[in-house]
């Protein structure tokens, strides 16, 4: 029968019912609000409406539990989100307190590592490629990390340490399509046109 799709919708009404049975469980308002943070990044409905609930549910649950991590983590979330299209940099602020907080509160959270270097990518560039690597330290198989601390060491001219992320990648899964175009990326980027066309070739990905 294969593996049943992913069902977002299905997700909603399990947390809705969570929270109808314990409205002080505040990790099920964590979850919804990722629900909306998940459809505001997939533009799969009205992103405004979206921000306003998953912002809603991550205020509730961190007044619920101001000692959960993944409730901090969701709401550093939606505070980068302003961020990134208000420009206000106070979001910035109280994103970045956020996540340290959630880290702190619990260093085995790997996807807090994640949100946390991909938000401020670009920003602080060095303080990402640090945290893709503390997250890897505890999910050697983080694909995404892998691939961003190499568009890092790329982007900050050390291309053959980020071409050597990618190939071990390779090596170890030959469908890491990500890593693939990365390398490809990077080729391109340094006008190493002819690598970046073989790289492709070679992956059977062209």
């Amino acid at each position: 029968r294969g593996v049943p799709k992913p069902d977002p919708n299905l997700a909603k009404r399990l947390l809705d019912a969570a929270i109808e049975l314990d409205p002080s469980f505040a990790e099920a308002h964590a979850g919804l609000a990722r629900y909306y943070l998940r459809r505001v990044m997939g533009a799969m409905t009205e992103p405004e409406e979206s921000v306003r609930l998953g912002a809603a549910a991550a205020e509730r649950a961190v007044a619920l539990d101001a000692n959960s991590s993944e409730a901090l983590q969701v709401r550093a979330a939606f505070e980068f989100l302003r961020h990134r299209f208000t420009g206000d940099y106070q979001a910035y602020i109280a994103g970045r307190r956020d996540m340290e907080r959630a880290i702190e509160l619990d260093p085995a959270n790997a996807g807090a590592f994640d949100d946390f270097g991909r938000a401020i990518l670009w920003q602080e560039p060095a303080l990402a490629s640090g945290l893709f690597e503390r997250e890897l330290q505890i999910d050697a198989g983080c694909t995404g990390a892998l691939v961003l601390s190499a568009t890092l060491l790329g982007s900050r001219g050390q291309p053959d340490s980020a071409r050597k992320l990618c190939t071990d990648l390779i090596a170890r899964d030959p469908d890491a399509t990500a890593c693939v175009m990365a390398i490809a990326t990077l080729e391109t980027y340094f006008g190493h046109f002819e690598a970046a066309v073989e790289g492709l070739r070679a992956s059977e990905k062209w």
